[in-house]
């Protein structure tokens, strides 16, 4: 259905509840950074951390790119933790 309409159709309640779920955590991670873009919070490691440096170019690091990019870290430092645990 993708292919087509380029749209994803969540078949059963578990695929609804966790596409909600994605989107409500990229709309956290989106309002965080655009709180960082607008200063309204301030980098806690004095701008060397990696959301200031994809803040520094914004003609290649869109917001959408950021949003995947802080997910991906998120989720992989998840796994470490969970693997190591």
């Amino acid at each position: 259905m993708y292919e087509y309409t380029g749209n994803i159709y969540s078949v059963s309640w578990k695929e609804r509840m966790c596409r909600q779920n994605c989107l409500r955590v990229r709309a956290k991670i989106n309002d965080y950074v655009q709180a960082r873009k607008q200063g309204k919070i301030k980098s806690k490691m004095d701008g060397n951390d990696l959301l200031t440096l994809f803040m520094q170019n914004t003609e290649i690091f869109t917001d959408t790119f950021i949003i995947d990019e802080l997910l991906d870290f998120f989720l992989a430092a998840m796994v470490t933790t969970q693997s190591v645990t």
